[in-house]
């Protein structure tokens, strides 16, 4: 089997297709004969939400019985269980994925002066253990022009309001918030 995956610097994946590895003339690869070549064609549909941006294409080998990758060689040499396949670029969507298919798990209305609403939120897990990264996806959507790009301050706080952790981060990696569209809905 072969999967794509689109990912952006961080390594998250924003697309990814798993299929049987076969050529346009529907032949598998356990047909195909030694030293032939074949030619393969595949589609990557990406995530409702994908902030616009620099992304690659990542490709890789597997077998089914126990979804153990293939490692790769390129040259004689050991290339991994991944290929980086292409570099691309991801541009703002002509029609903003709807609140339906960002599938947005906690719904929020949290408006910000400077043209942005939170519709809502993600987390990784409901519980965390002490030191243990806190997963958190929010979900924004572009209401005005943004004439610069915004830091987003992330704080965590206990139970009796002490500050627990503080860290600024750019509202939109990749993307940031002075190129955002208005009624653009993006996914961070």
């Amino acid at each position: 089997h072969l999967f794509l995956r689109v990912l952006d610097a961080e390594g998250r994946v924003w697309g990814q297709q798993d299929a049987p590895l076969k050529d346009v003339d529907g032949h598998r690869v356990s047909a195909w004969a030694a030293g032939s070549t074949h030619l393969t064609r595949h589609t990557v549909a990406l995530e409702p939400g994908i902030p616009a941006g620099d992304y690659r294409v990542v490709a890789g080998l597997y077998r089914l019985d126990d979804l153990a990758g293939l490692p790769i060689t390129i040259a004689g040499r050991d290339g991994g269980l991944q290929l980086s396949v292409a570099e691309i670029a991801v541009t703002p969507p002509l029609a903003p994925a709807s609140e339906e298919e960002l599938a947005i798990p906690h719904a929020a209305a949290l408006s910000l002066d400077e043209g942005a609403v939170v519709i809502g939120y993600a987390l990784d897990a409901e519980h965390y253990p002490s030191g243990q990264v806190i997963g958190l996806t929010l979900y924004w959507r572009c209401t005005a022009a943004m004439a610069e790009d915004y830091t987003l301050e992330l704080i965590l706080r206990d139970d009796t309001g002490r500050l627990a952790v503080a860290q600024a981060l750019p509202a939109g990696p990749g993307h940031p918030t002075g190129q955002w569209v208005p009624g653009e809905t993006l996914r961070y």
